[in-house]
């Protein structure tokens, strides 16, 4: 799960609507014809060996994948267990599963058919829609058209990610009373938002006269005949038998069902075939057999890209995202909950469209997917021709742009600001001229390397033709990082992530280290025959056992923060619920102590050195203490981690 982004517009005026008319299939290279016919009889036996070899090294418990080809299923089937323990094997017919983010594209589907039908207007103020005051921190109004986009400026938006299923929350209710600060100005950034979409998922609600789980299944899943999906939660009883088990491992006890807060972002379960259902008509412009679930004009602006970092960058339609197939134009989206995990892809000047679903997180489930897909396209989809050769200046675009830069996708004004704030990403230049990403790797593990086209725009010649983009600030100087059209980043500063990370470092080791001298030096006097402690006046000493006292609670706040992480790394998201509120204010308590105890230290320290007390090496071990404790200090106050709202 990520927890996500900064300031003012660095973007030169593309405008959020780069392109509200034009081809639904933007900046299309001729294709070559393929090689290779994508027939059932050649497709079953290549992905049978693709998952069967994966499922097993990886540890997951069950798949399922959909592929359709010119308006028809060529090929669906489940590999693995939907229930490991009764052996239940996963159906494409009937194994539902949590589709996650995928979801997004069917609030937006929704959202058009209004939109075609007169009752919304993708570039209206959208506060004339809901019946509660929507934040805002800056003065233009945030539309449709930048809910789905991600250009609304909302900033990470993660407490009570889950609910029981007892407690399901009304939607407007939940939003209400979630909203966090607005961190850049609409229109300016792409920041991926759960809690955006939701919002788009709710003006629906609103509009429609019906709760929005009803209007999807009214006008979308029952005329697509999609009799096995549901955005319903609890999920209906007669789909529960059938909803896969979730796995961290397949050699691991199943975990709970997760239902998602904000269902319209990530709440729907499917199956792969009712899933090829939904991606024929989005490659039929809204049409499945005598059914249409939105006129061809609306569908066409459905695809056409909405959002682009700069014009010739790829670009963000409503709600899908342009995505790489071997130099060809796709849509695509992706799903993660906590262990299952999915992705949808569309190639519409071949009529193809894929699915594929694990049900669990396995040991490398970002590498699963990719393998996948790009095995899929080498096959079937190779490069239609070869790519520009490398700038003659890539060199100098490599080393322009290598630095440390910051996601968009980040809590800024929030409790959990510290956590986005060390997620800093370094884009390294290599002596070839390339650069790469870290975290960007090829399916094998392999780093992905990109070489400029002299324009700051830097592409994959080694894989599925992935792009980064920069975009250059009123300095001139690449200022922002796009990763092909959904992932944003900023360029940091000297004072980056890393070196904040460095700052804690060495505070926490200084930290550790007093504490432990305190035995250590208490064991080597009585060795050495000498008093147990040292002499000094009473002051003194009290003020010595009170800088004892803070730095023992700095260590209980970095004990708790070190469980806290390690909660979230093994996806405990109670720790993101409001039952966790209590144990915040402990943690807030403790980190005012240390605020307040690092002044109180530094009062001590300058004392010490005034009137020379104790040796020089314990006053140097006092200052050094009294600079850890500032850091700490300094990061409580500047990462907010004091701030009276336990909105995040």
């Amino acid at each position: 799960m990520t927890l996500a982004a900064t300031v003012a517009p660095l973007l030169p005026p593309v405008s959020t609507v780069a392109a509200q008319t034009g081809s639904a299939v933007p900046d299309q290279p001729a294709t070559g014809p393929m090689p290779r016919p994508m027939t059932r009889e050649d497709l079953e036996p290549f992905v049978d060996g693709i998952m069967s070899q994966r499922l097993e090294r990886d540890s997951i418990a069950g798949a399922a994948i959909a592929v359709v080809k010119d308006g028809a299923v060529l090929f669906e089937k489940g590999y693995g267990y939907a229930d490991v323990e009764r052996r239940t094997p996963v159906r494409a017919d009937q194994t539902l599963f949590g589709v996650a983010s995928i979801s997004k594209t069917f609030t937006a589907t929704a959202v058009m058919q209004l939109v075609e039908q007169g009752k919304l207007n993708l570039d209206a103020d959208v506060q004339s829609y809901l019946d509660f005051p929507l934040r805002k921190d800056f003065p233009e109004p945030v539309t449709l058209r930048q809910l789905l986009t991600h250009t609304a400026g909302l900033q990470e938006n993660g407490k009570d990610l889950l609910e029981a299923p007892e407690t399901i929350s009304d939607l407007g209710q939940f939003l209400r009373s979630h909203q966090l600060p607005q961190i850049f100005r609409p229109g300016s950034r792409v920041a991926y938002s759960n809690f955006g979409n939701s919002l788009a998922g709710y003006v629906v609600e609103r509009v429609s006269g019906q709760p929005f789980a009803a209007y999807v299944a009214d006008h979308i899943l029952k005329p697509l005949g999609m009799a096995h999906s549901t955005f319903a939660a609890p999920v209906p009883a007669d789909l529960a038998p059938l909803m896969s088990k979730e796995y961290k491992l397949s050699s691991e006890p199943p975990r709970p069902v997760e239902y998602l807060a904000r269902r319209p972002a990530g709440g729907m379960y499917s199956t792969a075939d009712d899933m090829a259902r939904y991606m024929i008509a989005h490659l039929q412009d809204g049409a499945y057999g005598d059914a249409r679930i939105l006129e061809e004009a609306t569908a066409r602006t459905m695809h056409t890209i909405q959002w682009r970092a700069r014009p010739d960058a790829p670009g963000i339609a409503v709600a899908f995202y342009q995505s790489a197939a071997n130099g060809r134009f796709a849509l695509a989206h992706g799903g993660d909950l906590s262990y299952q995990h999915s992705y949808l892809w569309l190639v519409p000047s071949e009529r193809l469209g894929v699915f594929l679903i694990f049900n669990s997180s396995g040991t490398d489930m970002v590498r699963i997917r990719s393998a996948v897909w790009q095995s899929l396209l080498d096959r079937y989809l190779p490069p239609a021709g070869p790519l520009p050769e490398p700038a003659a200046n890539a060199a100098q675009d490599a080393r322009a742009v290598a630095g440390a830069y910051l996601t968009t996708r980040r809590a800024q004004t929030t409790i959990l600001t510290l956590f986005s704030s060390l997620g800093t990403v370094d884009v390294t230049a290599h002596p070839d001229g390339s650069i790469s990403v870290a975290g960007l790797t090829r399916y094998d593990g392999s780093p992905r390397t990109f070489w400029s086209d002299g324009k700051l725009m830097f592409r994959e010649h080694n894989g599925e033709g992935h792009t980064v983009t920069f975009v250059t600030g009123a300095s001139g100087r690449p200022d922002v990082m796009v990763v092909d059209s959904i992932a944003e980043y900023e360029r940091q500063g000297a004072f980056n992530g890393h070196v904040l990370a460095l700052l804690l470092a060495g505070a926490v080791a200084v930290l550790l280290a007093a504490a432990l001298l305190w035995p250590i030096s208490t064991l080597v006097r009585w060795r050495l025959k000498r008093p147990l402690r040292e002499t000094m006046p009473l002051p003194v000493r009290r003020r010595r056992l009170a800088v004892n006292g803070v730095i023992l609670v700095a260590l209980v706040l970095i004990a708790l923060v070190a469980i806290y992480v390690q909660a979230l790394a093994s996806l405990d998201l109670t720790v993101l619920s409001v039952r966790f509120d209590p144990a915040m204010r402990v943690f807030q308590v403790l980190a005012a102590l240390v605020c307040l105890g690092a002044l109180f230290t530094l009062w001590s320290a300058v004392i010490a050195w005034r009137r020379r007390e104790g040796s020089i090496l314990s006053r140097t071990g006092l200052s050094l203490v009294t600079l850890s404790l500032l850091v700490m200090a300094a990061t409580i106050a500047g990462q907010h981690l004091l701030t009276p709202s336990l909105a995040y």
